[in-house]
């Protein structure tokens, strides 16, 4: 029997991926009830685009009127998250954030704090939950496929985000060194969340980072490449976010003295030997309760069948990832080494 959609709060739309709801793959995984915008003309262009009248699309969540709602979804500034948390668990109502949940660890111990206190659900999406690839690599690194992981690599990132067509309300806060802007926010936190995730959830005793600028032009202030190094004393991870590959990039290898797993694309993982032979390793169609974002939203919610603390999408990954991150940055800034209190 078909399960009704997930009914949603959408808080904030100013987020490019905000566009993604209006022509969401699977139109039946949720339905938006009501929207939270501070901006009045992206708040009237989403509400014609969802349906609503103008009591459920508001500029303030304080300003919504009573709603049947199951959960929250954020597409604002990360600088505002904990607001967007604070405004859902008040009203007993999950949240799902955009990546990452969080650049402070004040900022994440406050979301935390909430979602105990309130005892809400909050989940971080990365576009890369739906890859098909890193869940069979997790799958065969955890059988001992080979060995114990020495070394992970990952490279994020895009263009950049002018060179992307990113909106102009996203870009204002995307690339404003008052907000924590810049490639290693945007795209450090991938690499970061899933090598805690791979390590099984232990942060690195040491973080390294730094960041350039190679287009000041367009992203001045900020930096728009950067290389990130996580030494966890046994292994260690080298980050590479960047606004300057010459096309998309989301890719993760872990190397083990028995050889290298490689998530290449969201389908395409491939395992290279000891002798250099290659073989493409088969990746399992995910569930929808993994696949989509907003059926594993209501999957926790209707089922309590919540994510692994380990997982990218859980709040305990969340929280560390945001530590790792706020040192990075302090690194790149600083030139040197942040060593994490562990």
């Amino acid at each position: 029997m078909a399960r009704e959609p997930l009914a949603l709060v959408v808080h904030g739309v100013s987020h490019t991926h905000a566009r993604w709801l209006l022509d969401w793959s699977l139109p039946d995984a949720f339905r938006v009830v009501a929207l939270v915008e501070p901006d009045a003309g992206l708040r009237d262009r989403f509400a014609r685009a969802f349906g609503l009248s103008g009591s459920s699309a508001v500029p303030r969540f304080a300003d919504l009127p009573p709603v049947d709602a199951e959960a929250v979804a954020g597409f604002g500034p990360v600088s505002e998250h904990t607001g967007v948390v604070a405004d859902a668990a008040r009203a007993g109502l999950a949240v799902m954030l955009e990546k990452p949940l969080a650049t402070a660890t004040a900022d994440a111990e406050r979301i935390a704090e909430l979602a105990a206190r309130h005892r809400v659900g909050v989940f971080t999406h990365y576009e890369t939950d739906a890859y098909a690839s890193l869940a069979a690599l997790a799958v065969r690194l955890q059988a001992g496929d080979i060995g114990t992981p020495l070394r992970i690599t990952a490279a994020h990132g895009h263009p950049g985000p002018v060179e992307r067509g990113v909106n102009a309300e996203c870009l204002a806060w995307l690339a404003d060194p008052a907000r924590d802007g810049g490639a290693i926010t945007d795209f450090g936190c991938y690499g970061i969340a899933q090598t805690l995730w791979l390590l099984g959830g232990r942060l690195p005793e040491r973080v390294t980072a730094h960041g350039w600028t190679r287009k000041p032009e367009r992203y001045p202030g900020v930096e728009d490449d950067a290389t990130l190094v996580l030494d966890h004393g046994d292994a260690s991870a080298a980050i590479q976010p960047s606004w300057c590959w010459p096309y998309d990039r989301k890719e993760l290898t872990v190397f083990g003295p028995g050889g290298s797993l490689h998530a290449r694309s969201a389908d395409e993982l491939i395992r290279r030997n000891g002798d250099g032979s290659r073989q493409r390793l088969d990746c399992p169609t995910l569930p929808l309760t993994r696949a989509d974002p907003f059926v594993r939203l209501a999957s926790f919610i209707r089922d309590s069948a919540g994510p692994a603390e380990t997982d990218p999408t859980h709040l305990s990954n969340a929280v560390a990832t945001a530590r790792v991150l706020e040192a990075a940055r302090r690194s790149a800034r600083e030139g040197r080494g942040i060593r994490l209190a562990l």
